[in-house]
């Protein structure tokens, strides 16, 4: 090793000058791999009549280039109708189903980084006939073999979305236009892992050796919607007015769980009630947001060279104390074309 002139030689300051000795090994190209991706997407689409149509299926498989680690799959389903019902009335809707599953791979890749060039990663372990070893840096016993990690740890993650929107829009006069919608956005979450019974770890671990299971849920539902009501008027042949009232209302539900529980009582079963009652917790979380608001704003356009705008709004949410939840908003503007 070599250290600048002077310089006490230590860990932090010192570089390697002669090749290792022995055997070595590409860490890296052994701890990634080939993946491949593959996509299938179908769709139709038509019309019959008043009704347009398209509907639509795609699958994605991507392997990933980590070994041992399952990748990532999501299928989605999509469906989008328009219909006119009449000549002045419409609706649009769509809904979206979408469902993944990944691999949730944690902290191998820092791990990698620690592994010596002469040690070979998938060798057995002398002190475990048929396991892979897996301390297999001699100046670092915190550092366990990241492929060991990958093989025997189970991370993986599912997770559900839908979502739904549904526009009408009515015009029952030239000057009248009537606009509602609603959406609604649900995500659910569940995750995952799993260390078998009889998980080595580098020192002793009442809470990893005898095995481990960590589960993690979470639901969020949003619901978003509005109706709008716009007018047009000719007041005189140089004076228009447009007028729009509003009101929205938008809601947003999350609820999330966790629980752990150690020391299986047999192995390969990855169930709570498998563990030591005594070594179970578990934890929750709920929040609940709701907000409405509604405005009016009016608008003039005067010989085509003056315009007039203002705005009364009124929002309230519940993220605000309850002196505090509504407010008052306004605006006044003009313009004048020279």
């Amino acid at each position: 090793q070599w250290a600048a002139a002077g310089a006490t030689a230590n860990e932090w300051n010192t570089v390697q000058t002669q090749v290792w000795p022995g055997q070595t090994y590409n860490q890296v190209e052994r701890f990634f791999t080939n993946g491949d991706f593959m996509q299938n997407n179908i769709s139709v689409e038509g019309r019959s009549g008043r009704t347009n149509f398209h509907v639509s299926v795609s699958n994605l498989n991507q392997e990933g280039i980590l070994q041992y680690e399952s990748g990532f799959r999501r299928t989605n389903f999509r469906v989008n109708v328009d219909q006119a019902v009449l000549d002045n009335l419409t609706v649009q809707s769509s809904v979206l189903y979408s469902r993944s599953k990944q691999g949730r791979e944690e902290g191998q890749l820092f791990d990698l980084t620690r592994m010596p060039a002469g040690v070979d990663l998938t060798a057995e372990d002398p002190f475990e006939p048929g396991e892979m070893v897996l301390t297999v840096n001699p100046t670092d016993n915190e550092s366990p073999n990241p492929l060991y990690e990958l093989r025997t740890v189970d991370r993986v993650g599912f997770r559900g979305r839908f979502l739904g929107a549904t526009t009408v829009r009515y015009s029952p006069s030239e000057w009248l236009k009537v606009d509602a919608n609603l959406s609604y956005d649900r995500s659910d979450i569940d995750n995952e892992n799993f260390w078998p019974k009889g998980y080595r770890t580098p020192n002793p671990s009442t809470g990893y050796n005898d095995g481990r299971i960590y589960k993690y849920g979470s639901k969020t539902e949003g619901l978003n919607s509005s109706i709008t009501a716009s007018t047009t008027f000719h007041l005189t042949d140089q004076i228009r007015n447009n007028t729009s009232v509003r009101y929205l209302y938008e809601q947003e539900d999350f609820e999330s769980f966790n629980t752990t529980g150690y020391e299986f009582a047999v192995g390969d079963v990855p169930t709570l009630n498998n563990t030591n009652s005594d070594n179970l917790s578990a934890g929750s979380y709920l929040e609940t947001v709701r907000a409405d608001g509604y405005f009016i704003i009016t608008n003039f356009d005067m010989y085509d060279k003056y315009v007039l705008d203002a705005l009364v709004r009124n929002d309230g949410s519940s993220l605000f104390g309850e002196d505090e939840r509504r407010q008052w908003y306004y605006r006044l503007g003009g313009a004048w074309r020279i």
